[in-house]
């Protein structure tokens, strides 16, 4: 199986949350799986990502409730790299709206793993992000 790691949200330094997507890409890698991954915005420490898969930027995706580019790259990702399983990390609306409409598309399993979003999401739009884990 291939899986699509997806990422909205990445502090500066996530040392734990990366070693964790490394700790699990290496584990696919070690049978015919791959792994893929998607992020907002690029960062230095993604580079140690590059060594277990193909590495995608998605810029001006991040707090966007829809976003038509990230849909675009999210379906050539997953036609490239014949994804059976989308898995977002830290949800962004964005990815999360793409990651359904791919879903359909694609026949994939759809994995949300939903965190404390950081406070400074929560800042700007509280009443949002109130209900918004009761929809994810």
């Amino acid at each position: 199986m291939n899986v699509l790691q997806i990422a909205d949200y990445i502090a500066p330094s996530p040392g734990s949350f990366i070693r964790s997507l490394i700790a699990l890409a290496a584990e696919i890698k070690n049978g015919e799986n791959r792994t893929a991954f998607v992020f907002s915005e690029k960062r230095a420490y993604l580079d140690d990502l590059a060594n277990y898969g193909p590495l995608y930027i998605c810029n001006g995706a991040t707090n966007k409730k829809m976003h038509l580019p990230t849909v675009i790259n999210l379906w050539k990702i997953c036609r490239l790299n014949k994804i059976h399983i989308i898995h977002i990390h830290f949800v962004g609306m964005a990815y999360l709206l793409a990651s359904c409409i791919i879903k359909v598309r694609f026949r994939c399993k759809l994995v949300v793993h939903w965190r404390n979003p950081p406070i400074g999401i929560l800042a700007g739009a509280k009443y949002y992000h109130r209900f918004s884990s009761l929809f994810y």
